[in-house]
């Protein structure tokens, strides 16, 4: 069985790292097959450009001044039809790794790593990205379209790391569930045996039901 290691936490405090827990709960009987990362996106930032003009020698590609939060501005070059002076992105910075996507920018193809490179002679420092070629699936914001860079219309601070606002610093663990313990095929079992394993506070939220017409179970 498959659980975010976020989701499993608001049951139960989690105070080691993914390879502990994992240990932990092998040696008490529920093996843990793995624990991948939600997603291989890394050192994303949210960044605002400050400047976007057509680059002379391309027809469209953009050259945008982006503060991610740092001292200076960074260059970028953008070919993306909705990037504009104002807009909030997601900034993948000069090291990141990111998804790579096919031609119809949905795709993924594997990932790439982001280096300081030139455009047709022009200098960029980073990446302005899409949904996709940050893990975010781009049924989330419609609006955009296939080819588009990610909005935010929210007032984050700029240098804010992505993946957290999404939920995507994140591990997805996966349970081999024994046939003897059905009792963990839900987030509350395995809760319970993590605080087990952990000896930490186990919080499970409060049931209360209310019975409605009659109770009479006489056939």
């Amino acid at each position: 069985m498959k659980l975010s290691t976020k989701f499993l936490k608001d049951y139960v405090d989690i105070d080691v790292d993914v390879k502990k827990l994992a240990e932990d709960m092998t040696n008490v009987g529920n093996e843990y097959d793995s624990a991948e990362k939600l997603i291989n996106a890394t050192n994303l930032v949210i960044g605002e450009v400050l400047e976007c003009e057509a680059h002379p020698d391309s027809d469209h590609l953009h050259i945008c001044k982006v503060n991610v939060g740092g001292a200076e501005p960074l260059q970028i070059c953008c070919g993306a039809d909705n990037v504009h002076a104002g807009g909030k992105y997601p900034v993948a910075l000069e090291g990141a790794q990111v998804y790579a996507t096919a031609k119809d920018h949905v795709t993924i193809e594997g990932t790439m790593k982001i280096k300081k490179g030139k455009l047709r002679g022009v200098e960029s420092c980073g990446m302005l990205c899409s949904g996709p070629e940050i893990g975010v699936p781009v049924e989330l914001y419609p609006s955009v379209g296939d080819a588009g860079l990610l909005i935010f219309h929210e007032d984050y601070p700029l240098g804010t790391d992505v993946r957290k606002i999404f939920g995507l610093d994140d591990y997805v663990a996966d349970f081999e569930i024994l046939a003897n313990r059905p009792d963990c095929l839900c987030a509350w079992g395995i809760a319970r045996e993590t605080s087990a394993a952990l000896g930490t506070k186990l919080t499970l939220p409060e049931v209360t039901a209310q019975a409605s017409g009659s109770t009479d179970l006489r056939l």
